[in-house]
């Protein structure tokens, strides 16, 4: 469970660096140039390909503008979180909620909504937006948290976040990213 703090403390690093959304908007296509990401053993996805991938941590990524992907700006970006089969335990539900309130609603984030059942890659999981207002140290964000269980036991949290003032230009890169994540394991 300790890898499951770490990572649930990270989420906040995510959100600081980059968000939620109250509201369903169905972003107008886009055609971006994009970048493969693989780790033949866990995941692939693709992304912009004027972003970055980070490895931050074992098992954090985080895929956004240069500036962003190495924490020195605020601004849109997905971060990807794994955490092994060995170190979890838990209904889907339960690990959701832990990462939750071990992460993003530390962080002065809230839910927007309820707790959904998302497609994440070939996985059913779950999702929910996120919000933060801003106050004298920190920004207003908004973001989307999703989480997924693969077939092997590994829980991959995934989190869209940008500045509130530019959600709705950033969301559909980052849905685009969301979109394209197939786990290999």
């Amino acid at each position: 469970m300790r890898s499951l703090l770490q990572v649930s403390l990270a989420v906040g690093v995510g959100f600081a660096a980059a968000a939620c959304t109250s509201e369903n908007i169905e972003p107008t296509p886009i055609v971006v140039t994009v970048k493969r990401h693989a780790i033949p053993s866990a995941f692939e996805l693709q992304f912009p390909a004027e972003w970055q991938a980070v490895m931050v941590a074992e098992g954090i990524m985080v895929f956004g503008p240069s500036e962003v992907a190495t924490f020195r700006e605020p601004g849109p970006s997905v971060t990807v979180y794994r955490v092994r089969a060995d170190r979890i335990a838990g209904s889907d539900e339960e690990v959701f909620e832990n990462f939750l309130t071990s992460g993003p609603l530390r962080g002065k984030f809230g839910t927007v909504g309820s707790v959904e059942v998302a497609q994440l890659g070939q996985y059913q999981g779950l999702s929910v937006d996120m919000k933060r207002e801003a106050d004298e140290e920190l920004i207003a964000m908004r973001g989307k948290v999703l989480m997924a269980r693969t077939d092997g036991g590994a829980v991959y949290f995934l989190s869209a976040t940008s500045p509130s003032e530019i959600w709705d230009e950033a969301w559909p890169k980052m849905k685009a990213v969301l979109d394209s994540v197939q786990f290999n394991e």
